[in-house]
């Protein structure tokens, strides 16, 4: 399974595509950071956002077949296991800390990324309310603001 990574039994090549997500990714989010108060605009910040979903969840453009979470973690998650989508669909792979799906903890790691770096903090609360692309957009949107 693509996600098993541990000390004893490092698989090179997949640290590396993570590295490499990880380096593409702090790119757009750099250029995000940088537009000016004037110029940011939400469809702007969208179109990053949804580049870095991409990227994170390793999905090619056409993979990007729908704007919820939920729906883009399946497609990840299928294509890391090496499975159809409806393998995945409605399967709590994995449980976690409080019965957290892997599709649900690949959302919070993506917010918490993106936290970390445009420089904001979308409230805990906010974070769990956003099921897509659209109310993440707008939600750095207001952080940013708020930071001018």
């Amino acid at each position: 399974m693509e996600y098993n990574i541990s000390p004893r039994s490092i698989d090179y090549d997949l640290k590396k595509r993570y590295q490499q997500a990880d380096a593409d990714a702090q790119q757009i989010a750099q250029r995000l950071r940088m537009i000016s108060e004037d110029d940011l605009r939400v469809s702007d910040i969208y179109d990053g956002v949804k580049e870095i979903v991409r990227i994170k969840y390793f999905l090619d453009h056409d993979d990007m077949i729908t704007d919820y979470f939920n729906g883009l973690g399946e497609i990840s998650i299928a294509r890391a296991l090496g499975v159809d989508r409806s393998a995945v669909v409605g399967i709590d792979l994995e449980a976690k800390c409080n019965g957290t799906s892997s599709v649900m903890t690949k959302k919070i790691l993506l917010i918490i990324f993106i936290n970390r770096e445009l420089g904001i903090e979308i409230d805990p609360h906010t974070a769990a309310e956003i099921t897509n692309i659209s109310q993440l957009a707008t939600a750095i949107f207001v952080s940013l603001l708020e930071n001018f």
